[in-house]
């Protein structure tokens, strides 16, 4: 189970995995497991370090017994009616990319969906401002189109 987050108590250092939360007050000391309804783990005598042991083990008994949904993953297979230009969904630019010291560059930016994960997203570089022409930009294009729909068919969509 990944730790998302650490937590100092009186000097000690936890590691705490996402969905534990840490609840102090006057009258309470303890983590509280926020997963499918929520649990608390008092201090007690054993002291946070075992009560936070506890809660672990209960959060992994709930995550087995009903799993995290996976990714949702959004993918847009027609351009939005407010895109200005007339690329296809999920290519975007040209972008202008601007480095110190450097001459400006131009790229396209492609999504590539991905089952079971977030999307990603990749680069495609056109040229810069002084090796821009009309024949990198088709060169460009038709790599960022033949990445898109080759992830577009590896996620089960018509490309």
């Amino acid at each position: 189970m990944k730790s998302s987050r650490t937590v100092r108590i009186h000097g000690k250092t936890f590691a705490v995995p996402a969905r534990i939360q840490r609840c102090e007050d006057a009258h309470t000391h303890g983590w509280q497991v926020r997963y499918c309804g929520t649990m608390l783990f008092s201090d007690g005598a054993a002291g946070p370090r075992e009560s936070l042991k506890a809660a672990i083990a209960e959060l992994g008994a709930r995550y087995r017994a009903s799993p995290p949904p996976a990714a949702v993953v959004r993918v847009r297979s027609t351009a939005l009616p407010h895109k200005t230009s007339d690329l296809p969904a999920g290519i975007s630019g040209p972008i202008l990319i601007r480095k110190p010291g450097r001459a400006d560059s131009a790229e396209f930016k492609v999504s590539l969906p991905r089952r079971g994960k977030p999307n990603a997203s990749t680069s495609v570089y056109i040229a810069s401002e002084t090796t821009w022409s009309a024949e990198r930009y088709s060169v460009a294009l038709a790599k960022a189109l033949r990445l898109r729909q080759a992830a577009m068919r590896a996620f089960g969509l018509p490309a």
